[in-house]
């Protein structure tokens, strides 16, 4: 009995072992209403959308942009929709007056509530700036982004602005959607443990009870 307990806890090390990188190489990304290819990497989690981000750099700071209610649509935007952004890339200083940082980010995926704008096998776009400015806690409080798109998103161009007293957010191709006064804000996520993380606690967790239990029973069996 000890023996195929034994046995028992080593297949469930074994498993959990094997299963961690399957669950990464077969983890399903959500941006927004779009299902992408399987990807693995550190993972962000802005509001309706996770990034995964799959550069080889592996930059590991994320900043999300939870925008506003667009008050001004054309179907099949509505104002209950709004624009959201994860960019992954280096710690932002304080204090950082308005600066280029496009190149600099790693990886960059938004949501405006119809459509996804991302790289890679998405859509293809291009972002043309990428400026942020921070206050004191190196929190972004001034920003300037301007987007267009490509392949299926030829025609559009996705912008957001705001130089700490106004701003605006607009998605176009004359007009589909905006916001003129208060286009959002912004907050620092941290990469969330990945898919298989759990899994690979519970599997081992169980692989050790196994295990005392099967040690126990030979403890506790009478010696002949």
């Amino acid at each position: 009995m000890y023996l195929k307990s034994r046995l028992f806890g080593l297949f469930l090390l074994v498993l959990a072992v094997a299963q961690g990188p399957f669950l990464r190489a077969n983890t399903i990304v959500n941006y927004g209403t779009e299902t992408p290819p399987q990807f693995s990497g550190p993972t962000f989690v802005c509001d309706g959308i996770t990034l995964i981000n799959t550069d080889y750099n592996d930059r590991d700071t994320g900043y999300c942009f939870t925008g506003s209610p667009y008050t001004d649509v054309v179907s099949p935007y509505t104002t209950a929709m709004s624009l959201d952004i994860v960019l992954v890339t280096d710690v932002l200083a304080p204090n950082l007056s308005l600066t280029d940082i496009t190149y600099p980010t790693d990886d960059a995926v938004a949501f405006d509530g119809v459509k996804v704008w991302a790289g890679g096998n998405i859509n293809d776009v291009s972002a043309d700036l990428i400026e942020v400015g921070t206050n004191e806690l190196g929190q972004i409080d001034q920003w300037y982004i301007v987007v267009d798109g490509a392949g299926p998103l030829a025609g559009y161009t996705l912008t957001t602005i705001w130089d700490g007293t106004t701003g605006s957010t607009v998605i176009s191709d004359g007009l589909l959607a905006e916001n003129l006064n208060d286009p959002g804000s912004w907050s620092e996520v941290s990469p969330t443990p990945e898919p298989a993380t759990g899994v690979d606690l519970a599997l081992g967790l169980l692989a050790l009870g196994a295990l005392l239990i099967g040690k126990r029973r030979v403890a506790q069996a009478p010696r002949k």
